[in-house]
């Protein structure tokens, strides 16, 4: 009881103020029915990680526009049943208003699999937040949305389809693509150095972890043209 209620409080932070944690607490919140030593010493870290932490705040920049920046990524089979790991990072006015970590519902064959459902899972979250804003008054254009594998920008950018793809993938495929092809989204190359969701589906650690948390909270500046 006392290690399911913790892991809520740290879930109920994660989600407000301090995204870089919620890929572990989101892990630890699969274990809350039957945790073990190894768990308990995990969500310790957490908390000494928040205590160390506790001065660091969130900075938006107020002169800049309010369009959305999209970050998705994905970590292959990461899990022990091969499934593998989406991270989806929401950016505005230089820093996040959102963040996502959760583990696929399928097995992906390769890493490009893995991102194609990445990124059609985390456009569904991209695309309410925009209509949500877009409802308050606000003139939300098209939303870039940043990926680091190559393979899925050439797909989306291709009239040809791969026979290999199954009919579920191409749902997802074509769920993008109209997206992009609807001037909702700009999907645009980046960097795995500066693919802030990257902290979203892994355990990172030293200066990546670091440079990574700093984009999230506005106390870096992601440089896109590396």
């Amino acid at each position: 009881q006392r290690f399911h209620s913790l892991v809520a409080k740290a879930l109920f932070v994660a989600k407000r103020t301090k995204l870089m944690i919620l890929p572990a607490v989101s892990v630890l919140a699969s274990r809350v029915n039957n945790p073990n030593m190894k768990d308990s010493h995990k969500l310790d870290k957490v908390f000494a990680y928040l205590n160390c932490t506790k001065d660091v705040v969130v900075k938006y920049k107020c002169d800049v526009d309010i369009n959305l920046e999209a970050y998705i990524d994905a970590s292959w089979a990461t899990h022990k049943d091969c499934k593998s790991r989406t991270g989806v990072i929401l950016m505005m006015c230089g820093a996040a208003i959102g963040g996502w970590s959760y583990k696929q519902k399928m097995v992906t064959r390769h890493s490009t699999e893995a991102e194609i459902v990445a990124l059609t899972d985390g456009l569904s979250e991209v695309i309410w937040s925009k209509r949500w804003l877009n409802e308050q008054g606000h003139s939300v254009g098209k939303i870039r949305v940043y990926q680091d594998n190559e393979a899925v920008l050439k797909l989306m950018k291709s009239d040809r389809r791969t026979h290999q793809r199954t009919k579920h993938l191409d749902a997802r495929y074509f769920y993008a693509r109209e997206l992009e092809e609807e001037d909702e989204i700009e999907i645009i190359w980046t960097s795995t150095g500066h693919m802030v969701a990257d902290l979203m589906t892994k355990p990172l650690m030293g200066q990546s972890f670091t440079y990574l948390s700093g984009c999230i909270t506005g106390n870096e500046q992601i440089n896109l043209n590396n």
